[in-house]
């Protein structure tokens, strides 16, 4: 598992604080604040500045004769990286200093083979990249 480099973190809004203890925990909810980038509009084709986030990342290919669905090392990515990003979300609100909740985003995959020619039926050659964001970063 590898870390990306830092980023310029993207502003949010913020959310509504709830108390816990002597902290007061901020809660926000990503989906919401990252729409735009995850649900775009189905009706118009539009261009956005994506800004750069952070991910705890796992790199990986898939075993031969596997798909994604029966892949133990992709599997076992996703288990591992779920880990990762409960654990974050869990260290974030649990904090003394800025505690935040969040709900935890869906993980996301970049495939490709080295040849640049993605061929669906010879998943032997896939690569892959499993992403989990990062939310703590933003805070």
């Amino acid at each position: 598992m590898v870390w990306d480099r830092p980023h310029k973190l993207l502003p949010l809004r913020g959310g509504s604080p709830e108390e816990k203890g002597d902290a007061v925990v901020t809660k926000i909810d990503l989906k919401k604040e990252l729409k735009r980038f995850y649900a775009p509009s189905a009706a118009a084709i539009a261009v956005v500045n994506v800004p750069e986030f952070n991910f705890a990342m796992i790199d990986g290919y898939m075993e031969p004769s596997e798909r994604p669905a029966t892949s133990v090392a992709f599997q076992n990515a996703i288990a591992a990286l779920s880990g990762v990003s409960f654990s974050l979300k869990s260290i974030s609100k649990q904090r003394a200093r800025n505690p935040v909740d969040y709900a935890v985003m869906a993980l996301e995959a970049l495939w490709w083979v080295d040849s640049g020619n993605f061929d669906f039926q010879a998943s032997a050659r896939w690569r892959w990249t499993l992403n989990g964001h990062a939310a703590e970063a933003h805070h």
